[in-house]
């Protein structure tokens, strides 16, 4: 508890956002000099703390991505629900927004369609990366390493006739998921259930989750796949709009990513 303590002491001094040398951080954070480098090294591992020149430090990216989990939890469900309400209007089907816990997708807003024979998650429902419509989002965009990892060597459970049980083929699809900005399950996780899935960026343009139509098939066929897709997508950049999301902020994506 003393070292999670002092640890949190020199964040707290870095993110006054002046870049300080290792003498400054201790004097700031009332440390022995010894305990003070010990501390910047470890946080500096974990990406919290970015070495600069002249042996200086300030505050790291992984500080700045802890920090955003806070907003995300608190303004994701509240900024998205209007929106998914109009899209619930407009295409007369089930909307899912959902995040990743591991190698899991994790339902945590649900906005039901008026229809006598509609779909339901239960918020808090979670079901596999790899065989969903919002899965497969919230993976498309993560580095090809960590899904191959995420995966296995496979093979991976199958639920119906139709789920992708081959690690390789669920990378060629994620491939595909990124080109197009959309992902699509075609009963891959139930037979007769259909879904559409676009991604919902955070203000520095990461994918924090994944909103979905989902439909019995036989309301959302093939030829419907691509208007409803668009639709999707408009929403979800509706909803990144409202996160603080621009395109103009956004970054090259690092290599090796899906």
């Amino acid at each position: 508890m003393r070292a999670l303590l002092r640890g949190l002491a020199v964040l707290e001094v870095l993110a006054l956002g002046q870049d300080l040398n290792l003498s400054e951080v201790a004097r700031r954070a009332r440390l022995p000099v010894s305990t003070a480098h010990r501390l910047l090294e470890t946080l500096r591992r974990r990406g919290f703390v970015q070495p600069v020149e002249d042996g200086r430090y300030r505050i790291g990216l992984r500080a700045f991505e802890v920090g955003m989990g806070f907003l995300r939890a608190q303004r994701l469900p509240e900024v998205a629900r209007p929106v998914m309400v109009e899209l619930v209007d407009r295409v007369e089907e089930t909307a899912n927004l959902a995040v990743r816990d591991g190698a899991e997708a994790v339902y945590v807003l649900q906005v039901e369609s008026h229809r006598m024979l509609r779909l339901f998650a239960q918020p808090g429902a979670r079901h596999p990366l790899y065989c969903t419509g919002v899965g497969k989002v919230l993976l498309a965009w993560e580095p090809e390493e960590e899904v191959r990892r995420l995966l296995g060597a496979g093979p991976l459970p199958r639920f119906t006739p139709r789920t992708l049980t081959d690690p390789d083929a669920v990378v060629r699809e994620l491939r595909a998921v990124r080109a197009r900005g959309y992902a699509v399950d075609r009963e891959e996780r139930e037979s007769g259930v259909r879904c559409v899935a676009a991604p919902v960026r955070d203000a520095s343009g990461r994918v924090v989750a994944a909103l979905s139509v989902s439909a019995p098939a036989s309301r959302l066929p093939h030829h419907r796949i691509p208007p409803v897709a668009g639709t999707v997508v408009s929403a979800a950049e509706e909803i990144s709009r409202r996160l603080g999301f621009s395109t103009t902020r956004i970054s090259p994506p690092p290599a090796g990513n899906i």
